[in-house]
């Protein structure tokens, strides 16, 4: 499975540069819902939006990248919550290279990030309680 990730997202860097820089998340009339088509990282995704394809960031969370260690476990943990799968884009800000950072929520409406969390993966800002209390739990 990991291996068919890898594939997928080899095949994604191809059509990065078709992803627009600066997306329209303006909440619309069909919200914002996206199709996950790839996973870059732990904490990068893939969507597609009426016929685009953008890179979103997670927020909230220090994910560790693939070459890192439990890299891989998170990224696979990440494609199994959401590759393929509708979500819900919920845009909190820009990072410096002008990449969208989201909450991304899935159809059961729970967070992706929290869901990591709760798994064990990434680390939580100081001064969210919320995904501290899911991380202490994971950890436990």
């Amino acid at each position: 499975m990991l291996i068919r990730i890898f594939v997928i997202t080899i095949t994604l860097v191809s059509l990065l540069a078709g992803l627009s820089n600066h997306p329209a998340w303006a909440i619309e009339s069909d919200g914002n819902a996206a199709d996950v088509v790839g996973v870059t990282d732990g904490d990068t995704i893939v969507v597609k939006r009426n016929a685009k394809l953008e890179l979103i960031r997670l927020a909230w969370v220090l994910w560790p990248k693939h070459d890192q260690p439990s890299g891989a476990d998170v990224l696979q943990a990440t494609a199994n919550l959401c590759f393929g799968k509708t979500v819900v884009v919920e845009p909190q800000a820009e990072d410096r290279d002008k990449q969208v950072i989201a909450n991304v929520l899935l159809m059961d409406g729970s967070s992706l990030s929290c869901q990591l969390v709760s798994l064990g993966f990434g680390r939580c800002p100081p001064n969210d309680k919320r995904l501290q209390k899911l991380e202490a739990e994971a950890c436990a």
